[in-house]
């Protein structure tokens, strides 16, 4: 027989292709084995709810070891595994049933008389040959299978009645196990949750909730907590809280205190917590799972700085304080395009830093934050920075600063010589004019230059600047000695020369660019020595000097005091007179001086210094009321006429210092050489020891 249906088989793969009858018998073969399947599958899975229902009402009842929940938790799993292995392989009969088993359930489940399915799969290779009676007779048998296969239904054939009453047999159960689910779901969840995680925190199923509440959470190290135990369900009679350190050693016994019951619910308070617990409420209707407390640490501000770094330019170096310094004291300054960082260190690594400034970048890493603000324009600009530790709680206040940005100003410049900005002198042909000028800026100073503009009398103009600054300087002042000379620009009488000076700091473009000043220019009118103008303003010189001087003077000074600067050959004449001393020649190599001239020279500089330092016009020195000067240096020409005096020796050898002003001196009228004398006065009181003869020696 087994030799039949395989050789059955054999013919069936052979023409399964193309022959009605093979494939009817494979399907049939199909069905039988997915109704093993399911058969088998329902005959393991309905007892599957019941037995949940079993294990989790026992656990209610009587609460299982965490080893019992473990052992039933693996039981359980083992026969889910049995449900899906069922799912996949049919019983063994199915697994080795064939077409000619398939033939013969078809045939007795419909009750076919004959055997036609059977002999058509038996005479199926006679039916092939050909040329006589036997094979005639074959074919005809397969013939009649074929007809009968093709009305045969596999409903009719299989059984699936075992099948559907287990199934129906797991829905009922499985209904029973949802019910349970909707009239106690604490339970099921509970219960569930006890096998599903049989090593973990699920307390065993109660009516009662326990709710715990801390405050304040999360704990700080050394705070007291305050832990409130609510209840929802049957109220127990009591409660306790068990306490337990975390990572105890074994043996450790677990705290039990009680709680107090209030309004509200029970209330106890943990005291000075300072290492992690875990704590749990223990009712007479209940328990409730564990909960943590971990104190954690606020994060403390170890070390603050605020570094100031000042644009390259300006040439200051970047510097450090304390933000404190800031906020306490006065705002450090700083010039506008400055970068600020403020720099924080905690006790604790840093999670998240802000910073309470616009534009403020903040950066974090390890236990560091730091903020950086980009000044960009004038006034107060507040800086805050808070940081978070990885526990979420952040610095009870921020790390405040303050800087005070100012402007970078332009430089300033100030000319002493040969007259204030604006003003206007005379020269005349062929003599020097003194440059003495100073130029300052708050930071830097990148050009000091003099321009000129020289007007011809015959018309037509010549331009030229020159700096004042010494190759390679690096500076924020300089104090610039030049000499004009005339004849360098071939001026002669009626020219009008207009000397200008400007400076500029080194601010860079990214910056906004170089700064420059640019000071009024001074008039210089060449005009010869016999010119009229030379009398005319002489005249106006005397009358100021007695509008001045008339008031104020006794009736004998004021005869004596000149009515009017005198002309060319009076003040020739006057110059011979008792009363005035001739001003000494410009020419320094004509003079000879001995060493006891020389101690003589030292005594008058130093006299007349003190003199000048006192603020006492030039005059006699043991006059009753010295007239202090009434107007700030320099000194313009106007000034000198009005407040003129009488030149006496030391103030001429205190002149006698300055080479370029004395220059051309003796070729002067008396009245004008007073007045040029006069005024290189204040520049003599600037320089006067630093460029004293040395004759000591």
């Amino acid at each position: 027989m087994a030799a039949l249906e395989g050789l059955a088989m054999n013919d069936v793969r052979q023409s399964a292709g193309a022959d009605p009858l093979a494939r009817r018998l494979k399907s049939l073969v199909r069905a039988l084995r997915r109704t093993s399947r399911l058969e088998r599958a329902g005959a393991a899975f309905w007892p599957l709810p019941i037995i949940a229902i079993a294990l989790i009402g026992a656990d209610a009842l009587w609460p299982a070891h965490e080893s019992v929940r473990i052992v039933c938790a693996i039981a359980f799993a083992l026969l889910l595994l049995r449900v899906v292995w069922a799912l996949i392989v049919p019983e063994r009969a199915a697994r080795r049933a064939g077409p000619a088993r398939a033939a013969r359930i078809a045939e007795e489940r419909l009750a076919l008389q004959g055997n036609p399915l059977v002999n058509a799969l038996q005479l199926r290779t006679l039916a092939m040959s050909s040329g006589d009676a036997a094979s005639a007779l074959a074919r005809e048998a397969v013939r009649r299978g074929e007809e009968t296969s093709s009305a045969i239904e596999a409903r009719r054939v299989i059984d699936t009645s075992r099948a559907g009453k287990v199934w129906r047999l797991s829905l009922l159960t499985t209904i029973t196990l949802l019910t349970v689910a909707l009239l106690s779901p604490r339970l099921v969840a509970m219960g569930a949750m006890r096998y599903l995680d049989p090593m973990g925190d699920h307390p065993p199923y109660s009516r009662t909730t326990f709710d715990i509440q801390l405050q304040p959470d999360p704990a700080l190290v050394g705070d007291d907590v305050e832990i409130t135990v609510r209840t929802a369900g049957p109220a127990p009679d009591s409660v306790r809280l068990e306490i337990e350190r975390l990572g105890r050693e074994p043996g450790e016994e677990t705290v039990s205190v009680g709680m107090s019951a209030r309004t509200d619910g029970f209330n106890a308070t943990l005291r000075d917590v300072r290492e992690p617990v875990r704590i749990r409420a223990v009712g007479s209707t209940g328990l409730s799972a564990w909960l943590s407390i971990e104190p954690v640490h606020r994060p403390r501000i170890r070390e603050a700085t605020l570094m100031l770094t000042p644009p390259e330019y300006t040439g200051i170096p970047p510097f450090t304080i304390d933000p404190r310094e800031s906020i306490d004291g006065q705002a450090p300054e700083l010039v506008v395009g400055s970068a600020v960082e403020l720099r924080v260190t905690l006790s604790l690594p840093v999670m998240q830093a802000d910073a309470g400034a616009d534009g403020a970048e903040v950066e974090w890493w390890g236990r560091t934050a730091i903020a950086r603000v980009q000044i960009e324009r004038p006034g107060e600009t507040p800086i805050a920075l808070s940081a978070a530790a990885e526990s979420g709680l952040w610095l009870d206040a921020p790390v405040r600063a303050r800087v005070l940005a100012i402007p970078d100003s332009p430089p300033s410049i100030e000319v002493r010589s040969p007259a204030p900005p604006g003003e206007a002198v005379l020269a005349a042909p062929g003599s020097s004019v003194a440059i003495r000028a100073s130029a300052h800026d708050d930071h830097a100073l990148g050009a000091f230059d003099l321009h000129w503009t020289v007007e011809r009398s015959s018309g037509g103009a010549d331009h030229g600047a020159m700096s004042l600054l010494p190759d390679g300087f690096v500076g924020a002042s300089h104090h610039a000695r030049a000499s004009f000379d005339l004849d360098a620009v071939a001026a002669g009488p009626g020219d009008v020369i207009h000397l200008s000076l400007s400076a500029a700091d080194t601010r860079p473009d990214a910056y906004g660019g170089a700064q420059r000043t640019i000071a009024d220019p001074i008039a210089i009118n060449v005009v010869a020595r016999t010119d009229s103008a030379f009398d005319a303003q002489e005249g106006d010189a005397a009358a100021d000097a007695e509008a001045l001087t008339g008031a104020d003077q006794p009736e004998a000074d004021a005869a004596d005091a000149p009515s009017a600067i005198p002309g060319p050959e009076e003040a020739d004449a006057e110059s011979d007179s008792p009363g005035r001393e001739e001003a000494p020649a410009a020419s320094p190599e004509d003079e000879t001086e001995t060493p006891a001239d020389a101690a003589a020279t030292d005594a008058d500089i130093d006299a007349g210094a003190a003199r000048l330092d006192d603020g006492v016009l030039i005059g006699d020195p043991d006059e009753a009321e010295p007239q202090p000067f009434d107007r700030p240096s320099p000194i313009t020409l106007d000034d000198v006429e009005t407040i003129r005096r009488e030149v006496d020796r030391p103030v001429a050898e205190a002149l006698k210092l300055n080479s370029v002003g004395l220059a051309g001196l003796a070729d002067l009228p008396p009245a004008y050489r007073d007045l040029v004398s006069r005024y290189f006065l204040r520049i003599a009181r600037d320089d006067a020891r630093d460029q004293r003869p040395e004759t000591d020696e």
